[in-house]
This record gives structure tokens, C-alpha cells and sequence, in this order.
């Protein structure tokens, strides 16, 4: 009876301590989650533990780690492309505009009211 306490009691520990190592891992886990969604890098998350949840869980972090990394590309590719654009279409009237602003600024200076 007592050698069956003993094991009970030795069971507890193992499992207590297998609880706070995953507790652990699932810890840094999150932290590296934070510091790599903050960076910009392609570093991937690692995990240092023998449950399979708990790899299975950084392999799925990782992977949607890594789609947002390609959609904030995406959005920042984007952003600056319609920039670019918008640049352009003004850039496009603006001169247009100011070409015949400046003709009928001419020709009331000289006097010449008729339309082109």
C-alpha cells in the first residue's frame, strides 16, 4: 500500500512537471509569436518540447504568421502602387490644366477675347 502511494504521489510530480514544462513552452510560444508578428523578419517559430499539440500549435502559428506577413506585403505593395497612381493622374491633369490656364491668361492680357 505504501509502495502504491509512493507511485501515485511519484506520478503526480511527473505530470506536474510535464504540465508546468508545456505551460513553458506555450509561454515563449506567444512571446515569439509577438516579437516576430512586431519585426520584420522571417524567422519561424520553434518550440522546445516533445508534445505533439503544442508543436502542432506552433506549426499553425506559424503558418498563419506567415500569411499575414504576405498580406501586409500585399497591402503595402498596394498602398504604394495607388500612390503612385494618384501621383500620376495629377501629375497628368495638372498639366493639361495649367497649359491652358496659361493660354487664356495670354490672350486676355493681349486683349484677344475670342474662343479657341
Amino acid at each position: 500500500m505504501v509502495y502504491l502511494a509512493a507511485a501515485a504521489a511519484f506520478a503526480a510530480l511527473a505530470l506536474a512537471v510535464r504540465l508546468i514544462l508545456q505551460r513553458r513552452a506555450i509561454y515563449r510560444l506567444g512571446e515569439d509569436a509577438a516579437r516576430i508578428i512586431s519585426e520584420d523578419t522571417n524567422a519561424h517559430l520553434t518550440v522546445r518540447t516533445g508534445d505533439r499539440a503544442v508543436r502542432a500549435l506552433a506549426a499553425r502559428l506559424d503558418g498563419e504568421i506567415h500569411e499575414l506577413r504576405q498580406m501586409r506585403q500585399r497591402y503595402e505593395n498596394g498602398d504604394r502602387e495607388l500612390h503612385d497612381a494618384v501621383a500620376n493622374v495629377s501629375h497628368d491633369l495638372r498639366t493639361p490644366l495649367t497649359s491652358s490656364w496659361r493660354a487664356r491668361k495670354c490672350r486676355k492680357t493681349r486683349g484677344d477675347t475670342s474662343q479657341p
